[in-house]
């Protein structure tokens, strides 16, 4: 398997619909696009290995506490092996729930099935558009549940 398709394997292993998921090859690199975004570049060659970000993403690097060099527009992470790729696995996610929702052009807080999505851990909108345009389905990705019998409790501090 190669670089490009053990990221789809991870995204796909996370429960997202990888059927928005494109895999090209140049003589330079492989570009993985999501959604119609090419926002995935991966070298894996002898002397170079690396997976690429644009520079507008830079920010999900530095919250996810990830070491990149800029190059030419993106940024690029050093790999020392495709297992790698695994400790990159949030990152991933979040380009791809990124070029989701951008893909929606609007997104709202969440539907009516709130607590049923919350009880089934998962969003239940059948409807495509609207479960891509649903806020509260990262959270449900994400493990963050705030209705229904799987709520996370929240310690309020009040001052």
């Amino acid at each position: 398997m190669d670089l490009a398709e053990l990221i789809c394997e991870i995204i796909k292993e996370s429960g997202r619909d990888i059927s928005k998921v494109k895999i090209s090859h140049t003589k330079a690199y492989t570009n993985i696009t999501f959604f119609n975004f090419p926002y995935i570049r991966v070298k894996m060659g002898p002397k170079s290995k690396y997976i690429a970000i644009p520079n507008h993403l830079n920010y999900m690097l530095s919250f996810y506490g990830i070491n990149a060099t800029e190059s030419g527009g993106w940024y690029r992470i050093n790999l020392n092996n495709a297992d790698d790729v695994y400790k990159l696995s949030k990152l991933l996610f979040e380009i791809f729930d990124y070029c989701c929702i951008k893909s929606v052009g609007e997104t709202f807080g969440c539907c009516s099935r709130y607590t049923e999505c919350s009880d089934a851990k998962a969003c239940l909108q059948e409807h495509e558009q609207w479960s891509k345009g649903c806020s509260y389905r990262k959270n449900l990705i994400n493990g963050k549940i705030f209705y229904g019998k799987n709520a996370i409790l929240q310690k309020r501090r009040f001052t």
